[in-house]
């Protein structure tokens, strides 16, 4: 008998939504659930660093987005 696993799928107006996707049982089956990362305790602050120190790419100016989330020099 085949599983039947839900694979989460997620649009703007469908929050929540799931697709029900049956496994037979001649395939392995190998689940994979990644680690959610903790929460920013200040959301901005981790936006401005990842703005001025980007990965492999060249940095913006780093003035650049404070006046929307304010100065935290």
């Amino acid at each position: 008998m085949a599983k039947t696993i839900q694979i989460p799928f997620e649009a703007a107006k469908d929050r929540g939504t799931v697709l029900p996707l049956q496994i037979p049982d001649s395939c392995k089956l190998l689940e994979f659930v990644p680690k959610e990362p903790a929460p920013q305790s200040d959301p901005c602050q981790a936006l401005l660093e990842a703005v001025e120190n980007p990965v492999e790419a060249k940095a913006l100016p780093a003035d650049r987005g404070r006046k929307e989330c304010g100065s935290h020099d």
